[in-house]
């Protein structure tokens, strides 16, 4: 991981720990798109969902979850803030 983030910024999380939380939550927006494809090309009309932090800012902070992202591209159905 450490070597994809330098590869594709030229950083390190310790010379950019912003870009660094904001590259990782941006891996994890991309696997939810992955998802997202693979569901509508395998199962169509099945809902995907995501429980995630009642608070987007502090959620895209602590846990990486973009869901203002997520929600705007549609790539969930519902989700569940815990």
């Amino acid at each position: 991981t450490l070597k994809l983030f330098l590869g594709d910024t030229g950083q390190t999380p310790e010379s950019d720990p912003t870009a660094w939380n904001l590259w990782r939550a941006e891996r994890v927006s991309d696997l939810l798109r992955e998802i997202r494809y693979m569901v509508d090309r395998t199962r169509p009309g099945l809902e995907l969902s995501c429980a995630v932090g009642p608070e987007p800012d502090a959620a895209l902070r602590e846990h990486f979850q973009d869901t203002r992202t997520w929600l705007k591209e549609r790539l969930l159905d519902r989700v569940y803030p815990m």
